[in-house]
């Protein structure tokens, strides 16, 4: 990200929160683009582990940070974008309420493939850029 801002590099991938973090938080002249054919959206996840040594205060943590004031605090302040429907989305920053495309996703396919596209990564483009 910090060459990005130096203008040593053009492009990158990088997830939208931690784009928003750089641009304000750490004030970096970064942006980002959309794709007009669209974009996957991929959502975090939370779980409780079942036999969990602490179920009961993790089900409290669950419970907290699923509330609808927790997920407004994430979007202002961590960038999070939360998938309820259930909150104003005026609450929300403007940005997260921006139209953008969907990109349809064959999950099947990427659960399927994903390790080894990972290890061509690995192999043959990661590290070989300028710089």
């Amino acid at each position: 990200m910090q060459k990005l801002a130096r203008q040593e590099g053009l492009i990158s991938l990088w997830d939208l929160p931690d784009v928003r973090l750089y641009q304000e938080q750490k004030k970096l002249p970064v942006a980002y683009n959309f794709p007009a054919s669209g974009t996957p959206v991929v959502i975090d996840g939370i779980a409780i582990v079942r036999a969990a040594p602490h179920e009961e205060e993790a089900k409290r943590f669950y419970e907290f940070v699923t509330t609808a004031e927790s997920l407004v605090h994430a979007a202002r302040n961590y960038y999070r974008i939360p998938t309820r429907t259930d909150i104003d989305r005026k609450q929300f920053p403007d940005w997260m309420n921006q139209p953008f495309t969907r990109l349809p996703l064959d999950w099947e396919l990427l659960r399927k493939q994903s390790n080894e596209w990972l290890r061509y990564w690995d192999a043959n483009i990661r590290g070989r850029g300028r710089g």
